[in-house]
């Protein structure tokens, strides 16, 4: 190790991170996020939950933001410019301040892939990955789906048809109007419903009984243990929860604060430099 890379370690500034969304109190307490946070070198963490992206921009301290659900497809507007993963498919789920500029991330579909790549045979030649919902994480799946198995049929199903013929339109994915039964490799889940006690107080719809019984695969998104999964469990499915995934992701944001508290630092000690 170099004396400068010595130096950024033991200088790093303290890392001011800010969530916005439905489980940003989760988030900011996340025994996961920080443990890897700190795996990278990161130790001295504030973690603030915000409930609007107004707020978070008008608060100048931050370096990071973690963009959850609902914020994930307006939260574009509000950067200055975007990677071009978010540009193409419209969803910031993490976004970098350095002083004025506020760039957008989309760390989603890189980590779906890597969890889709573990799950689907490498000698699957055929099949459907079906993928229900139509919000801003849905569009994550269909471009990880469409990036990784552009062999496979990859199909979205929702509770109202006209969005998911929109979004079917939009990306190129088959519009369907209730669950597939056959030749589906995988079923992947990705509303809210499930992601908190009260968003079960309602049905899930569409109901996915049909795509969740003994022998098939379902990769719910969400990180929370939900009746979703434990039923679908129940019925001899295949079921794998939002942990990987997340993972996944906050190693990716792990990086990209820790390329930018390194750069503050190395900039902080050249001033310095200059100073004396």
């Amino acid at each position: 190790m170099t004396d400068l890379q010595q130096l950024k370690i033991a200088d790093l500034p303290q890392a001011n991170i800010l969530a916005v969304g439905t489980v940003s109190e989760a988030v900011s307490r996340s025994s996961q996020f920080r443990d890897i946070l700190e795996e990278y070198g990161i130790d001295d963490v504030i973690i603030r939950p915000m409930d609007s992206l107004e707020r978070c921009v008008d608060i100048a301290d931050w370096h990071l933001t973690v963009v959850l659900s609902p914020f994930k497809r307006r939260a574009g507007e509000f950067c200055t410019s975007l990677s071009p993963v978010a540009k193409e498919i419209g969803v910031v789920d993490t976004i970098i301040r350095r002083g004025t500029e506020i760039v957008g991330y989309n760390t989603n579909v890189a980590a779906i892939e890597k969890v889709l790549r573990r799950l689907i045979p490498p000698d699957c030649i055929d099949g459907v990955i079906q993928v229900v919902g139509t919000g801003a994480t849905a569009r994550c799946v269909i471009a990880a789906a469409q990036n990784s198995f552009a062999h496979l049929t990859v199909a979205v199903v929702g509770r109202n048809f006209g969005n998911v013929a929109a979004l079917a339109g939009e990306s190129g994915a088959l519009a369907l109007e209730v669950p597939a039964t056959e030749n589906v490799v995988i079923t992947v889940h990705t509303t809210s419903w499930g992601e908190t006690p009260d968003s079960e107080q309602v049905p899930l719809m569409p109901d996915l009984k049909v795509a969740t019984h003994s022998g098939q695969v379902l990769f719910d998104l969400n990180n929370r243990v939900s009746t979703l999964q434990t039923d679908s469990l129940g019925r001899g499915c295949i079921v794998i929860g939002g942990k990987w995934m997340q993972e996944v992701v906050h190693r990716q944001r792990a990086i990209l604060l820790r390329e930018l508290l390194d750069d503050l630092t190395v900039e902080k000690k050249k001033g310095e430099a200059r100073d004396d």
